[in-house]
């Protein structure tokens, strides 16, 4: 039995068209609503009206069927304003994953991991935030005046007060100090480095002990495995680690523990109307945190714990695991390939290492800061190959070049050349990529300070041989559990873009790609219709 039979109607029905919503469904099209096979069968002198017709009953987006085969009825304009709404809103859709997928963004992921088999515990550097050593500097006959000077020199000249670079006093101390340091160094025959080596306190004099697991080492064993490193605060020692240092059970037992000698009566006297007392307000030793990949030169400055005498200090140790080895993607061509840590670790050149991202940031002040200094440099660059030749800046150089770059960075346009010269080159400095690590380590802390009870103290005395008048402090550096974070850095790829796109038609239209390619072939046809109509006309 046929449809019509079925309704109970005879014949073919003509005439004029009622909307209605009650209308049978073989009334609410033409007889001739028939699919055609292909192309060929499209009436062409019915043009874009046939054209309609043709993507309406071939389209796989049902609401453009439902619309034709239902037009002229109330449920025909419903399923017009519905499918109409819908092909606006997939497009506007599509523009907005192009655009995401054309920005090339990173995206971030973040997830907590635990590791059983345990975590390599991170490097450590050990700096005295005083600079130098009382004794030594008395040995040299060094002034607390000309004290002041080595310290602006060998950190960073905001260490002076600021009346210091302003006034014919503070003009005629820096001139002075400087034929001081030469006369010095002439007389020594050494090397500005060379001298700071000298005055900075070495690593037996404040190291006591160190253990982990359960091997306990003296200060000579200890200090074998810290490699020197000068710093914005002088002379540091880096205890850098490895896979064999790793902490295979949670807990403050299981991870590096020192003893550490009282520095307090080692600390130099400088001079008050010199030096700002708030710059040198922390003193004593300071442990930082860092990954056996970083560069400690300016780390040293905005991280670590001060460590006090008469204490224990625990650090517990928090490990974020960035992972950057989605990033590049096969439309990244401008993209550096990631590197390994372990490549970074073992690799001679320190270009590379100062470019990784661990560094970058720190890698691009400097070199920004170098454009106004091209003929020096500082104490703590002269570690890498590319300022090994030049002459160190003297403190009212220095100073000239930090001012410089702050006034750099705080106005937007001056009228100096020099200076826009300068901003362009900085410009083009930070614009440059950072060369990826692939799996990064980077370390937080939280520290805990408790006051060694006199009993224990009384013992450590006895035991390492110190002075009553001394104490000593326990440092220790631990995870209280493996749990860790985990940042996935990543680019979306051409598989992510197509999921989208087919994510976002299956749900406003019921459709696939294939529909999107219909509209396109249906624009297309309508166009060369329309205008082969216009044609004859």
């Amino acid at each position: 039995m046929s449809v019509k039979e079925a309704w109970g109607v005879e014949g073919q029905v003509k005439g004029l068209r009622i909307p209605s919503l009650f209308i049978p469904p073989y009334l609410q099209h033409d007889a001739d609503d028939e699919l055609p096979d292909d192309l060929q069968g499209i009436n062409k002198e019915k043009g874009v009206r046939e054209m309609v017709r043709f993507m309406s009953l071939a389209s796989t987006g049902h609401g453009l069927k439902h619309t034709w085969r239902q037009r002229g009825t109330y449920l025909g304009y419903f399923w017009f304003v519905i499918t109409a709404a819908l092909i606006v809103s997939l497009n506007y859709a599509i523009v907005l994953h192009t655009i995401e997928f054309a920005s090339r963004e990173v995206q971030s992921q973040s997830s907590l991991d635990v590791s059983p088999s345990g975590l390599q515990l991170p490097s450590i550097v050990f700096c005295n935030r005083d600079f130098f050593s009382k004794a030594k500097l008395e040995e040299l006959n060094i002034t607390k005046r000309f004290t002041s000077y080595l310290m602006a020199m060998a950190g960073l000249p905001v260490i002076l007060r600021p009346q210091v670079y302003t006034t014919e006093e503070g003009r005629a101390f820096l001139n002075g100090s400087r034929h001081a340091l030469q006369a010095l160094l002439q007389k020594r025959n050494e090397t500005f480095t060379q001298l700071i080596d000298f005055l900075s306190l070495k690593c037996e004099e404040f190291m006591l002990q160190c253990r982990f697991r359960n091997f306990t080492m003296g200060p000579e064993d200890c200090c074998k495995m810290a490699v020197p490193a000068t710093t914005m605060l002088g002379h540091c020692y880096v205890l850098y680690t490895g896979s064999t240092i790793k902490q295979t059970l949670s807990g403050e037992n299981n991870g590096l523990t020192f003893l550490l000698r009282d520095i307090s009566d080692q600390r130099p006297e400088f001079d008050a109307s010199i030096v700002d007392i708030l710059a040198m307000a922390k003193t004593g030793l300071q442990v930082t945190l860092i990954s056996n990949i970083t560069i400690p030169m300016w780390r040293v400055l905005g991280e670590g714990s001060i460590i006090r005498p008469g204490t224990v200090t625990a650090i517990r140790v928090f490990l974020t695991q960035i992972d950057r080895t989605r990033l590049k993607r096969i439309l990244d061509v401008d993209e550096p390939s990631c590197v390994t840590m372990s490549y970074l670790k073992n690799t001679a050149n320190s270009t590379q290492r100062l470019r990784s991202s661990a560094n970058c940031s720190m890698m691009k002040a400097y070199r920004c800061i170098s454009a106004f200094c091209s003929n020096c440099t500082f104490p703590s660059y002269r570690d890498f190959e590319e300022d090994g030749g030049k002459n160190l800046c003297d403190v009212p150089t220095s100073h000239n070049c930090y001012n410089a770059f702050k006034k750099l960075t705080n106005e937007s346009r001056s009228q100096d050349p020099v200076l826009e010269a300068a901003r362009e080159r900085c410009t083009e400095i930070y614009r440059r990529n950072c060369l990826p690590v692939c799996e990064e380590d980077t370390f937080s802390s939280k520290t805990r300070v408790h006051d060694l009870p006199p009993i224990l103290l009384h013992k450590i005395r006895k035991r390492m041989k110190i002075n009553v008048d001394n104490n000593a402090s326990v440092v220790s550096v631990y995870y209280p559990s493996f749990l860790h974070s985990r940042l996935i850095l990543s680019r979306t790829t051409i598989r992510d873009y197509l999921d989208d796109l087919g994510g976002s038609m299956g749900l406003i239209l019921g459709a696939s790609i294939i529909t999107l390619l219909e509209s396109i072939l249906f624009v297309g046809l309508s166009f060369v219709a329309a205008l082969k109509k216009l044609l004859r006309i």
